[in-house]
């Protein structure tokens, strides 16, 4: 992923995990990013924006969005700089963990670009 651009996550539904999730944000060089915000991962326990049908939209971008609803959702990214994000599942289902890893299950979902 390019820093120099912006992108969106929509999770329909949260992960099958029974103890959460977390989205942190590297450099090309496996390390947090350090930002402005002090804000370095979206959690299953951060103060997210729902959409009124229940999803979240994830935004990742270098600069703070402008609406407040979308600033809840920002995960900084490093401007002008390569980064990448993980998805690190706490306790996934154990009826879900087969399909997760064949890739016949839940699946993250794809990160576009904004627009």
């Amino acid at each position: 992923l390019d820093g120099s651009s912006s992108y969106v996550l929509h999770l329909a539904a949260e992960p099958p995990t029974s103890e959460g999730w977390s989205l942190p944000v590297y450099n090309l060089k496996g390390q947090l990013v350090a930002n402005s915000a002090d804000r370095y991962a979206i959690t299953s326990i951060s103060a997210l924006t729902r959409n009124t049908d229940g999803s979240i939209d994830l935004y990742l971008q270098p600069t703070a969005p402008t609406s407040a609803a979308h600033a809840a959702n920002w995960l900084p990214t490093p401007a002008g700089q390569g980064f990448e994000v993980t998805w690190r599942l706490f306790a996934p289902d154990p009826g879900a963990i087969d399909g997760i890893v064949d890739g016949s299950g839940w699946q993250p979902p794809a990160i576009t670009a904004a627009g």
